[in-house]
């Protein structure tokens, strides 16, 4: 959207000094498929030009012409852990870059894990890594928005082990809404709402799920961790591994709100990477191993 107001915004500076009146009128009538289509061919081209730096020429116009074909709003490309789809013209192509070529996420657990809760999954892509390396685990996702948690099923549809959930993980049950809908895609932030998405408790989720332990939680919420975190205590011991994400420059308290929630809970390790923070107390030995109450 943004994209096509600039684009809009140029094109009719233009042309209100090149035409006459009547000419205008008949240009703001006309105008907004215009847009539209020039917006389109910006983005395809800025997808080709993304696609062919990553695949090659034969990938990226391959995966273009079926973009078209279908009349999709999604691209297949390749990955090392297979084809997924993305968007072109939103952060789904960030969000590749990021956990598919840098393999942000990719992390060794021996023995492999059984529970694992991705909140946040964004269009799967995380969930896929996980469901390759660890195919014996049952994944759950979380995903509040609605176009967000669609992909990440298609994404994830080959993977019987992988769950999504248009849901949030929040301090309970509850429900939240959307805070900022226009956002990019992997950036939308939640507040509570007496209508709108479903939440979890991290508790909540584990019971719902028999889930006596979750061996790995990955959390990329856009601050929503404040909340989470708050009820740590009644859960944390229960949980081997975090990889969070935390987002002070939204919520200041995101930072702080982790150290105190970890700081006499035994994680034996801690890696920073940017904004991400993955602690270890794996394998979850000396805590209770019955079903969450």
């Amino acid at each position: 959207m943004q994209m096509s107001d600039q684009l809009s915004s140029v094109v009719i500076d233009w042309a209100t000094q090149a035409f006459d009146d009547n000419a205008i009128i008949v240009w703001g009538i006309l105008s907004g498929p215009v847009i539209a289509c020039l917006a389109f061919v910006y983005r395809t081209r800025a997808y080709v030009l993304w696609a062919k730096d990553r695949f090659g020429i034969a990938i990226a116009v391959r995966s273009t012409l079926g973009l078209l074909v279908r009349f999709d709003n999604a691209a297949y490309v390749p990955s090392k852990y297979g084809y997924v789809a993305v968007r072109p013209g939103t952060a789904d192509l960030d969000v590749y870059d990021e956990v598919m070529v840098r393999d942000t996420y990719r992390i060794d657990l021996d023995p492999a894990p059984k529970f694992i809760v991705d909140a946040g999954a964004h269009i799967g892509l995380t969930a896929r890594v996980f469901a390759s390396r660890f195919p014996s685990a049952s994944i759950y996702c979380l995903e509040v928005e609605e176009r967000n948690a669609a992909l990440a099923s298609r994404n994830t549809s080959g993977c019987p082990n992988v769950h999504v959930l248009q849901a949030g993980l929040w301090s309970d049950a509850s429900t939240v809404a959307i805070s900022n809908p226009a956002a990019a895609t992997w950036s939308f932030r939640v507040h509570a709402s007496s209508t709108g998405i479903p939440t979890f408790g991290v508790l909540d989720l584990m019971r719902q799920f028999n889930m006596p332990t979750i061996d790995l939680l990955k959390m990329d919420v856009e601050g929503a961790e404040v909340d989470v975190l708050e009820t740590a205590p009644s859960w944390i011991d229960r949980v081997g591994v975090m990889m969070i994400e935390l987002h002070d420059r939204h919520r200041p308290a995101c930072t702080a709100a982790l150290s105190a929630a970890v700081a006499n809970a035994g994680f034996t390790s801690r890696e920073q990477v940017g904004d991400l923070v993955t602690l270890r107390r794996y394998p979850i030995n000396a805590i209770s191993a019955n079903a969450a109450t």
